[in-house]
């Protein structure tokens, strides 16, 4: 086995090779000896040049370089070798593999060369080794402007942007260019015609174009309206708040020149959903209330989804309308507490305690009222204690027997106390005298009154006979009987 034995020195060119006045670059001079068992060889051979960042074990650094048919003269060989930029000012050693000229493999050769100070000239020409301060005055001639850093300000800059500048003497000259001032460094006071047209002037009468939030704090907003000379009712076009703070008066006016006007009110009912008209006063003050038809027959008492008038903030009374389908739609319906009261039907019928009356006045309950009027005949279950005052006769069913009945007709009868009978006028049963009294004598009987008698007192009980003295009383078919005295006989017949 052949054994090539390397010896290696670097020329002293290397030096000159970085200067920048020759223009050389990365490249550098190398100068080696190539022997083979101590005998220094002649020809031609390739060699392969590459760095390592350490004697043993290392990693490559940049590329490796091929140089093909370098002539070897005694031993003696030079080659020019360009790594590029790859001194950064840490160590490094030169790997080089040598092979006869394009015949077998090729040769590492060891150990691996370490390069001394000499290539890293290279690095050198950046500047960026030296160490200390290089004082002003071992410069010499005028910077360019174009090697300045960005940063630096010139005297014939335009459109410059500084940040963090401070000033400690005084500005002079146009600052209109000027931006982020705060006003906190402003002194003394802008005059008006210096500010934008658009500005907002406490004392002017301005018109505002565009979207404009106030704010104060976070979140919370206030415009605050305030005057002292009366409530302005001069027309205008447009949307007007004022306060009168001689009265306390606050107005919200809505004018329009050519026509008439109203408000409206907008709320949104749910996410994702648009605001829509809920309250509009018309015209003439008229107030109109769930614009979009959404009342369902109950007033919102927080647990329910109603709307309408309600009075006060908790306790529950107010006017709803149903505007959906239902008993009462297009009613009204009536509540305290939160419970429903009353009902007015779209056709008029009223309901006290019902939703759903069938006449134009229902009350589920008891009606307390000192007085009616009117057609009575439809009450029912009223009590005698009830009624006060007379009775018409011609009230009276038909079947009740008065005082000054005449010719009347009974069924069965029973009596339990005294029949008063008027001082004229006869007791008929089935058509044929049952009590007849003629002047001063009483018939009682079936045919009662047949009988003829004369005189005075005299009564006759079923009987025909007929006595001419007074005070008389015939009893039996034909009285021939007598009971009485002989001044006051009586016959029982």
């Amino acid at each position: 086995m052949k054994k090539i034995l390397f010896a290696a020195a670097v020329a002293c060119g290397l030096f000159t090779a970085f200067n920048p006045a020759f223009a050389q670059g990365t490249a550098f001079l190398y100068q080696g000896q190539l022997d083979s068992n101590s005998v220094p060889l002649n020809g031609l051979f390739d060699f392969e040049f590459s760095l390592y960042n350490a004697a043993e074990s290392g990693t490559q650094v940049g590329t490796t370089l091929t140089e093909s048919g370098v002539g070897v003269t005694n031993g003696l060989f030079n080659v020019t070798l360009d790594f590029g930029n790859v001194f950064a000012g840490s160590n490094a050693w030169l790997s080089m593999n040598v092979r006869s000229n394009g015949a077998g493999s090729y040769t590492p050769l060891t150990p691996l060369q370490e390069l001394l100070p000499t290539p890293y000239a290279i690095f050198a020409t950046t500047a960026s080794n030296i160490s200390g301060t290089l004082p002003a005055g071992k410069l010499t001639g005028t910077i360019a402007l174009g090697q300045l850093p960005s940063g630096v300000l010139t005297n014939h800059e335009t459109s410059v942007t500084l940040s963090n500048v401070n000033v400690t003497g005084t500005l002079a000259g146009n600052g209109s260019g000027l931006t982020n001032l705060s006003a906190a460094n402003l002194s003394g006071t802008i005059a008006d015609g210096l500010l934008a047209s658009d500005v907002a002037l406490l004392d002017a009468s301005q018109v505002f174009t565009a979207t404009n939030i106030f704010k104060t704090g976070i979140s919370n907003g206030a415009l605050i309206v305030e005057g002292s000379t009366g409530i302005n009712t001069n027309l205008f076009t447009g949307l007007e708040l004022q306060f009168h703070s001689g009265t306390g008066e606050a107005a919200i006016m809505s004018s329009y020149n050519d026509g008439f006007s109203f408000l409206t009110f907008y709320t949104k009912t749910a996410a994702g959903l648009p605001l829509q008209e809920q309250v509009k006063i018309d015209r003439y003050g008229g107030l109109s209330v769930d614009q979009q038809d959404n009342n369902n027959g109950v007033l919102n008492d927080g647990t329910t989804n109603g709307v309408g008038l309600t009075f006060g903030s908790v306790s529950g009374e107010g006017i709803a309308s149903q505007r959906t389908s239902g008993i009462n739609q297009n009613g009204l319906d009536f509540y305290t507490s939160h419970n429903h009261r009353m009902s007015i039907l779209h056709n008029g019928n009223v309901g006290i305690g019902t939703t759903n009356p069938a006449t134009e006045l229902q009350v589920s309950g008891t009606v307390t009222a000192t007085g009616f009027s009117g057609n009575g005949s439809g009450l029912t279950n009223l009590s005698l204690a009830q009624l006060s005052g007379t009775i018409p006769l011609a009230d009276l069913p038909t079947a009740v027997i008065t005082n000054n009945e005449t010719n009347v007709t009974l069924g069965n009868v029973t009596v339990n106390g005294d029949l008063n009978l008027p001082s004229t006028g006869n007791v008929f049963s089935g058509g044929s005298p049952l009590l007849i009294r003629s002047g001063g004598n009483f018939f009682a009987g079936p045919s009662a009154g047949n009988l003829t008698m004369s005189g005075f007192g005299n009564t006759g009980v079923g009987t025909f006979t007929h006595d001419t003295s007074e005070i008389t009383t015939a009893i039996g078919s034909h009285g021939a009987r007598r009971v009485g005295s002989a001044r006051h006989p009586g016959g029982v017949g």
